[in-house]
């Protein structure tokens, strides 16, 4: 049974692309799920559809907020190539994007933009939004400014290539922290500082190619 319910309430998620927000509580003895659209709001009995509707709806969140957190990142580079595709206009095809390799979920996987014309820094790409990322590839673009310290969020990658660019000053010392590291490409570029070697997780790599 499906009992309409006062709006009037916080929603713990939102989508930014679609009308929808869910969040769930509990009564003695019983759980509910609460589901807010356009046209009002149900309190529903927490079965094991629910759980999958809420797995799809948190599925959803995730897409929807890696679009935005691309779109950010495209909007500050000074040209942004071939990525006609990334816009907030076309969010809810994110796995059709240009260079972008999703799971089945519909989280992006995979940024593959070698030779892209892409000239900017990474300054504005929020990692943490990214955090099932298993291969970043920014390899032969115009990209400059230091690596930032925060791309220790994607604890997942396993390939990271930002060789042939002008990237500057130091190595971050948390690309250390990505624990799943196999394939670390840094070459050509005018980096300094920090020492790949002293990096604990170094024996794991199987690929390591610095400046």
């Amino acid at each position: 049974m499906i009992f309409q319910a006062n709006c009037a309430v916080n929603a713990l998620a939102h989508l930014a692309f679609t009308s929808l927000t869910l969040f769930s509580f509990s009564l003695p003895h019983h759980n509910f799920a609460l589901l807010r659209e356009d046209s009002g709001c149900w309190l529903q009995p927490w079965t094991q559809a629910t759980e999958g509707a809420i797995r799809e709806l948190e599925n959803e969140i995730t897409a929807a907020t890696e679009a935005e957190t691309l779109v950010e990142w495209k909007s500050s580079l000074t040209t942004s190539g071939f990525l006609s595709s990334w816009s907030v206009s076309n969010a809810t095809n994110l796995c059709h994007w240009t260079g972008i390799t999703c799971y089945a979920t519909g989280s992006a996987v995979k940024i593959i933009l070698p030779a892209s014309n892409l000239t900017g820094t990474l300054d504005e790409f929020d990692f943490a939004s990214l955090a099932n990322l298993t291969q970043l590839n920014l390899n032969l673009n115009l990209l400059v400014g230091a690596i930032p310290s925060n791309i220790s969020a994607l604890s997942k990658l396993t390939h990271l290539d930002l060789s042939g660019n002008n990237f500057t000053q130091p190595i971050p010392s948390t690309i250390g922290h990505l624990s799943e590291l196999l394939d670390l490409r840094l070459y050509n570029n005018s980096l300094s500082g920090v020492s790949l070697t002293s990096f604990s997780i170094f024996k794991s790599y199987t690929t390591l190619i610095s400046d």
